[in-house]
């Protein structure tokens, strides 16, 4: 029997049993604490930025065919959350005459127009479209809150720390110490309620 052709076996075996025993080792036992992600952890970041701060703005033409008295026509919307300068989710106009009005009405749920008109008097709405985008008081609203209450609403991890910049202005922790900081950049639109559309960098940085 060739004794050095078993030895050559018994390594070949014995090297296995070892590579299997160290993969055992990569795969069933875990990190000392959380691994992060950054560029997912950015993403879900600003994902509930925008989940927080979006709005929609309805835009929808009212085609008035004939007015004979002074306030003859209501727009209204339905909508909890409803936020105008007019009323509550409402706007009503003064016409004269045979015109074209853009109106803008603006919530952040499900937006339902109405229509009220007055008698004497003949309207009614054209297309609708939205316009989605940020609205600044949400975002003003954030800057109030506590760093651990606004961590939690942004989905940011107990271990990790972050800062958010909205155009220029801070929202978070500033960044401090020597530790590496991961940042992103991108842009945002913001909406105003009379559906002016304005563009706005937000800065993500973690660490």
């Amino acid at each position: 029997m060739n004794k050095k052709g078993i030895s050559h076996v018994d390594f070949v075996i014995s090297l296995g049993i070892f590579l299997i025993y160290i993969m055992s080792i990569f795969l069933y036992i875990k990190p000392l604490g959380p691994v992060f992600n950054n560029d997912r952890l950015v993403e879900d970041i600003r994902d509930n930025f925008e989940d927080e701060t979006y709005w929609v703005v309805k835009k929808v033409l009212l085609f008035v065919d004939r007015c004979d008295v002074a306030y003859p026509v209501l727009v209204e919307i339905k909508d909890d959350n409803a936020l105008n300068g007019e009323g509550y989710g409402k706007k009503r106009f003064t016409v004269s005459g045979k015109e074209v009005k853009e109106v803008f009405l603006s919530g952040s749920g499900e937006l339902v127009l109405k229509l009220v008109i007055t008698e004497g008097c003949e309207a009614e709405l054209g297309a609708v479209s939205d316009i989605k985008g940020v609205d600044v008081r949400k975002v003003n609203s954030l800057k109030g809150l506590d760093y651990s209450e606004l961590k939690s609403k942004l989905g940011v991890p107990e271990a990790k720390d972050f800062r958010l910049i909205y155009d220029g202005d801070l929202i978070g922790r500033e960044v401090s110490g020597q530790g590496n900081v991961y940042v992103r950049e991108f842009k945002e639109f913001e909406v105003s309620s009379d559906g002016v559309v304005t563009h706005k960098v937000v800065n993500i940085g973690i660490w």
